[in-house]
């Protein structure tokens, strides 16, 4: 499954050094109030580019930095779990008339953009590109900072980017490959 993970351009700086996502190093979200705060062990990805970057550059803004950066991740699905922060954090209400019976991978996909892994994810197996991005409020001109904000309030798996809007992020997002590694 193709995934995106954000981060701040500090901490992409360490993920490249140590080639690798890993799931127990400190946690960017362990700055922000105790009820924001991510379950430890995992690694938290989005299933659009924008929802990451939506999270990414909040991480930067609170840790005032200019840029952060877009992960793009090809993992199997067997690797992901359902990223229960994400449904009960920001999902609550549609969560929650769903009843106390757990949620398949399928299911939580309906509600929520957001997948998470215990899987450590190697740059150039299946961390594939990076992107570098400036922060919202640093964006220019107005009509790609207001493109880029629509894209980034499309929570819901329902709710559609419109092309000229995608257009628009995707002039300031730029993917740019690694070197896959074919030797596992």
């Amino acid at each position: 499954m193709k995934l995106y993970h954000g981060t701040t351009k500090s901490k992409a700086d360490q993920i490249l050094k140590d080639k690798s996502i890993k799931i127990n190093c400190p946690s960017v979200w362990d700055t922000f109030p105790v009820e924001s705060h991510t379950t430890k062990g995992y690694i938290y990805l989005a299933t659009d580019r924008f929802y990451a970057y939506k999270y990414a550059q909040l991480l930067a803004r609170q840790n005032k930095e200019a840029f952060c950066c877009v992960f793009e991740i090809n993992v199997d699905d067997s690797y992901l779990d359902v990223d229960m922060d994400e449904l009960i954090h920001v999902h609550e209400r549609e969560y929650n008339k769903r009843g106390p019976k757990p949620l398949s991978l399928e299911q939580s996909l309906t509600i929520s953009k957001a997948v998470r892994t215990t899987k450590e994810l190697g740059i150039g197996t299946e961390v594939i590109a990076l992107a570098t991005l400036p922060i919202w409020s640093d964006i220019q001109p107005e009509s790609t900072k207001n493109s880029v904000k629509r894209c980034m309030s499309n929570n819901h798996p329902s709710e559609e980017v419109k092309d000229e809007d995608e257009l628009n992020f995707d002039s300031i997002a730029i993917f740019k490959p690694f070197k896959l590694n074919t030797i596992k």
